[in-house]
């Protein structure tokens, strides 16, 4: 068993056949060699399966990252509550990845661990969560606030990675309102960690998304100074590209929303900002946002986009000119000859450029 003791990451998938008491008793007696691991995948059904992660928290002192994927956790039942506790549980991590699929509503009560978590793991840099849930109406979401007040006064000073991710109900009031007006878990979280530079936040649904007289982005980018790295809905995109936020970016990705950009927007000069990912396959969408950021983002160099924007190609080639250190465009699939006349213009008018088409099957992410 000496090898052992140079195996660094260990990964455990039993999504299709539940680890059974058996399996465990034979892996236990190998885990106790593994003193050195730093980096532990799972990807389990539960409820039986718990054990191996308990296995893991007990016998691997070094580990330093968890990616952890469980499906079926009831969080309404104590038994779900105990495995949430022991998922939860790890200590001295830098990095930690929960991939959750619930049974039951999120409530900040429910998510109390959390608070162990950060608590056991002061020098956490990376905190990934993605929570789905069966039900995908309003009952089947939760807040960034809930998220925010499950943590208490829990501090990690290091973090500088946040994904929120999965059944995300965004309200406006909440994260751009007036600091004077109601409260703002989530906001509060963010001015306790400022060391944040990648936030990347999904959305099922949007509470009263507009543009009212107390909602202000810049309150939202106080609390976010070191942000280089945003992943958001188009409409948070939008708003945050009007505040100081804008200055500090380096990569946005903007990700498709059931919510039109409605309202006028000023973006601030975005002048460290290289690249830009744009998720929808919608060519008026992905324009909608080029036009807002290409002539505030002289320097981008990397531009990517699902949508097939051929038809609207004189439009596109004028926002390009805005661009002159653009090295590589990523774009949707070609439909037909256009998008290889549109390839040819842009070859003639910037010939070292780098293009390539996205396919149908090819994420941003």
């Amino acid at each position: 068993m000496h090898f052992s003791r140079c195996i660094k990451s260990l990964t455990i998938s039993s999504s299709c056949n539940r680890l059974t008491e058996l399996g465990l008793a034979v892996l236990e007696p190998c885990m106790t060699h593994l003193t050195e691991l730093r980096e532990f995948r799972c990807d389990l059904e539960l409820p039986s399966n718990v054990g191996v992660v308990r296995l893991v928290q007990v016998q691997c002192p070094q580990l330093e990252t968890v990616r952890l994927t469980i499906l079926g956790l009831d969080l309404g039942t104590p038994l779900g509550q105990s495995q949430s506790i022991t998922l939860l549980g790890f200590k001295n991590l830098l990095s930690y990845s929960l991939s959750l699929n619930l049974w039951s509503k999120i409530n900040s009560e429910r998510l109390g661990p959390l608070e162990t978590l950060a608590i056991n793991c002061p020098k956490l840099e990376t905190l990934k969560l993605y929570l789905s849930l069966n039900d995908v109406s309003s009952q089947g979401s939760f807040t960034p606030d809930i998220l925010a007040a499950s943590f208490g006064k829990a501090t990690m000073p290091s973090l500088h990675t946040l994904h929120i991710c999965g059944g995300v109900r965004l309200n406006a009031k909440s994260l751009l309102g007036s600091p004077t007006t109601g409260s703002h878990p989530f906001r509060d979280f963010l001015l306790r960690h400022p060391l944040i530079s990648d936030l990347k936040i999904e959305c099922i649904t949007a509470d009263h998304w507009w543009q009212g007289p107390d909602t202000d982005p810049e309150n939202l980018a106080c609390a976010l100074p070191s942000l280089t790295h945003l992943s958001a809905p188009d409409f948070l995109c939008a708003q945050l590209v009007c505040s100081t936020v804008a200055t500090r970016l380096q990569h946005m990705q903007v990700r498709q929303s059931t919510h039109l950009l409605l309202g006028k927007f000023d973006p601030l000069p975005m002048p460290m900002l290289q690249g830009l990912y744009i998720e929808s396959n919608r060519s008026w969408e992905a324009l909608d946002i080029m036009q807002l950021v290409m002539p505030v983002a002289t320097g981008l160099k990397d531009l990517w986009f699902a949508a097939s924007v051929e038809y609207k190609g004189t439009q596109f080639l004028e926002l390009l000119a805005h661009t002159p250190n653009l090295q590589t465009i990523k774009m949707g699939d070609p439909c037909d000859n256009a998008s290889y006349e549109l390839f040819r213009k842009i070859e003639k008018v910037n010939p070292d450029l780098k293009i390539t088409f996205m396919w149908r099957w090819e994420s941003i992410d």
